[in-house]
């Protein structure tokens, strides 16, 4: 379990300018897992359409069934990526609890 400092500084740097930083974030907040939880939710409601791509990408890789319900309404997003990238998270994540049981 990360510390939520780590965690919060983390998520600023979802916003970066250099693409490379923002991928970097991402895959870090994959590591702190339910941790990270409710933070990167709130970024699937951010402005950057980065941002809330790299969220829900992240969302599907912590696997967890909370994100679920948001998940299912970013994929109403206007942009289309966002749309497609909801869906696969959603899968992931249900994929992943089919088959635990």
């Amino acid at each position: 379990m990360q510390d939520q400092g780590e965690v919060m500084r983390l998520i600023r740097m979802l916003k970066c300018r250099d693409i490379n930083l923002r991928w970097k974030a991402a895959r870090q907040l994959t590591e702190c897992g339910e941790s990270a939880l409710e933070p990167v939710l709130r970024r699937i409601y951010d402005d950057d359409a980065g941002v809330r791509l790299l969220a829900i990408w992240v969302l599907g890789k912590i696997g967890s069934s909370q994100a679920l319900g948001p998940l299912r309404t970013s994929s109403f997003d206007e942009d289309e990526c966002i749309q497609a990238a909801s869906l696969g998270a959603i899968d992931r994540i249900s994929r992943r609890f089919s088959t635990a049981n």
